[in-house]
């Protein structure tokens, strides 16, 4: 009886933390949504949210644990639904084949290819009458031309382009173009090698135009005053453009583990505001008047949210941006009503908002990362303030901080990032630690003062704060990616890996008493599947013109040139630090893969591993795999068997049939 009654308090004890567990459980069923291989029918979806609006009546009446129990439904049950709707909402149509020919469409987001091409995402997108691709709303454009017009948000250009539908996932649970494409209302992607030509532009620029023309002038004006390898990324920390960055610098920054100072994100829109609030709260104080009857804080604390609004339009309103100024306004609106900034209810609020905006984002490398950091920071300072190091001296107590804020935020978001760009930087704390000091006290006090000066213009001196203090954390970054093992590459997990990863984060930080040890348990689970999954035998791109097999050497490539990114991805999801063409050098041992438009002879009497990828013959004998099976499954993935044959798994057996990859589904879901 005693016994039962202590398992009622520790559950009652959980439950007062209800509040921070609710985004969790609404996460959940946001992972459902996405984890289902077959779309929910919209009746299904309106009758989970119905569900979960009749499940929040219920755990209004009843209480304790059942009402808890209730509450947690209602989260899942809301996930799921509003997820499937959102993936509704945001339907554009997608192209159904390949297309060539006449592009016209207005222009409004420019961003840079992993190339170094300008990229342009246009809608209101009009191809040709007579093509029979289908037409879309919006599509990207790669423009490979140096010559002609140089596209400006707003402009309606027209190019000769080569358009495809997005891509499937490079292999089975790899990353999905489609999905990602599908959440942005991008239903076409594509290249131009000829020049665009300016059809027209708005008499009348939207404040969209103007914001956009100014982020290029204050990027062209950082360019002229600053050396290339700092001013690209000044640009990228002040208005979110890349074009300038150099790919040495930025390859140094990634195996330092710095990457994250390049988007602006949770550390540059909480630097930025701070610093705002610091100031504005320090010089009204200087007035007697003000301090003893105004409420500076409160005061600060508004200016600070009205310039990370500014900031956030200045910076091109990238997702991860939109995120980091949830996250800002939370605390300071906490500020201005008085209450505790950074907290986990702070935290937990946040989340709500991010997911109830753009439930995809949970997915998302940007939403796990900063969430995980956050989480990390304020459980670690947390559990640090009821340590010693509280009573210690100021300057020793500093020094300590900085050390535990590399640490947690490293230690938080290292699965994540091994996971999704396949490095682990072992020295990523260290870089850390003196790269995030100059960034907070001397290159963002130096973009302030750009900002404050420049239109006055004082702004020189800014951008020498802003040079020195970059060119510091480049040496930083240099010296640690130059260490001996500064960095592991790391083959990419199985899906679900993730989800059970952020799980027993949630469950070890959010938990109390001995539920703790369930979250680290799953860490360890999700650390073993991770470490014992093995990498496929053979891989066979989508488009049939790309196959590697995985030898003693590694992975072998069919081809030394051609279907780059792909290939790319297979040797990252690998863990292997070799180009392409290095790849196709290895030694097969063996005929193991052929790419032809025809069976090779011998090929039906099925005498050795032979694997052919022929031409649309629906003819399959031996281990032969015809292009029209790959258009129906997608990427595939062969494991060997001990007996000799390969077992197949593909990419549509992982994604299922969902609105974004299937056009039979779409037409009969979205009528």
């Amino acid at each position: 009886m005693q016994r039962g009654a202590s398992l009622v308090r520790f559950i009652e004890l959980q439950a007062t933390r209800r509040f921070l567990w609710s985004p969790v459980f609404f996460g959940i069923g946001i992972s459902l949504y996405f984890a289902v291989h077959r779309e929910p029918e919209q009746i299904v979806l309106w009758a989970m949210l119905v569900g979960a609006g009749l499940c929040v009546g219920g755990a209004i009446i009843i209480r304790g644990l059942m009402g808890v129990a209730v509450m947690f439904t209602a989260a899942i049950l809301l996930g799921f639904g509003w997820s499937g709707m959102r993936a509704r909402m945001v339907a554009e149509p997608v192209l159904w084949q390949r297309y060539y020919g006449p592009v016209t469409g207005e222009v409004y987001h420019i961003d840079q290819s992993a190339a170094g091409h300008r990229r342009v995402w246009m809608r209101d997108v009009y191809l040709s009458a007579k093509t029979k691709a289908g037409q879309v709303g919006r599509a990207r454009v790669s423009m490979t031309s140096t010559i002609g017009h140089t596209p400006q948000i707003g402009d309606i250009v027209m190019v000769s382009a080569h358009l495809s539908p997005p891509p499937g996932p490079a292999e089975p649970g790899g990353f999905d173009f489609q999905k990602f494409a599908w959440f942005l209302g991008v239903g076409a992607v594509g290249y131009a090698r000829a020049p665009p030509v300016l059809w027209d532009r708005p008499k009348n620029p939207t404040w969209q135009m103007v914001v956009s023309d100014f982020r290029f002038q204050v990027a062209d004006w950082m360019a002229a005053r600053m050396p290339e390898r700092t001013a690209g990324i000044a640009i990228a920390i002040t208005v979110g453009l890349r074009h300038k960055l150099d790919d040495d610098v930025t390859a140094s920054l990634r195996q330092a583990n710095l990457a994250h100072l390049l988007a602006i994100s949770g550390l540059h829109m909480g630097l930025m505001t701070a610093l705002v609030f610091a100031v504005v709260r320090f010089l009204l104080i200087l007035n007697m008047r003000i301090a003893l009857y105004a409420p500076v804080k409160q005061i600060a604390a508004g200016v600070a949210l009205i310039f990370g609004f500014g900031y956030l339009l200045l910076s091109g309103q990238s997702i991860a941006t939109e995120r980091a100024f949830v996250m800002a306004s939370v605390v300071f609106v906490a500020i201005i009503l008085s209450r505790r900034a950074l907290t986990l209810r702070a935290l937990a609020l946040a989340a709500w908002i991010v997911l109830l905006l753009r439930p995809e984002a949970l997915i998302s490398p940007g939403f796990q990362m900063s969430f995980a950091a956050t989480l990390g920071l304020i459980c670690g300072f947390d559990a640090l303030q009821r340590t010693r190091l509280a009573k210690m001296n100021r300057v020793i107590r500093w020094v300590a901080n900085a050390i535990a804020s590399a640490a947690f935020a490293g230690m938080a978001t290292a699965p994540f990032a091994a996971a999704h760009f396949n490095l682990m930087p072992h020295y990523g704390v260290i870089a850390n630690f003196f790269a995030i000091p100059i960034m907070a006290f001397v290159v963002m006090p130096g973009a302030l003062a750009t900002s404050i000066l420049g239109p006055l213009g004082g702004g020189g001196l800014g951008v020498f704060v802003m040079d020195f203090g970059l060119n510091w954390i480049l040496q930083i970054a240099q010296f640690v990616s130059g260490l001996d093992g500064a960095v592991s590459l790391i083959k990419a997990p199985q899906p679900g890996t993730l989800a059970l990863i952020g799980g027993g984060m949630c469950v070890g930080l959010l938990a109390l008493g001995w539920l703790r040890a369930v979250g680290a348990g799953l860490l360890v689970c999700a650390t073993l599947w991770w470490a014992t999954t093995p990498r496929p035998d053979v891989l066979i791109a989508d488009t049939a013109n790309l196959a590697g097999i995985l030898g003693p050497e590694g992975r072998v490539l069919s081809r030394e040139k051609g279907a780059g990114f792909v290939a790319n991805s297979w040797l990252e999801n690998d863990g292997d630090d070799v180009s392409q063409a290095e790849s196709a050098k290895r030694r097969s041992g063996g005929d193991w893969v052929r790419i032809s438009k025809a069976l090779p002879a011998g090929a039906e009497n099925c005498d050795g591993p032979i694997f052919v990828v022929a031409s649309w013959d629906r003819m399959a004998r031996c281990d032969t795999i015809t292009l029209w099976d790959l258009s129906k499954s997608g990427a595939r993935a062969g494991y060997l068997q001990p007996n000799g044959t390969l077992k197949w798994k593909t990419a549509r057996e992982v994604t299922g049939r969902r609105l974004w990859n299937d056009a039979k589904i779409r037409r009969a879901r979205l009528q």
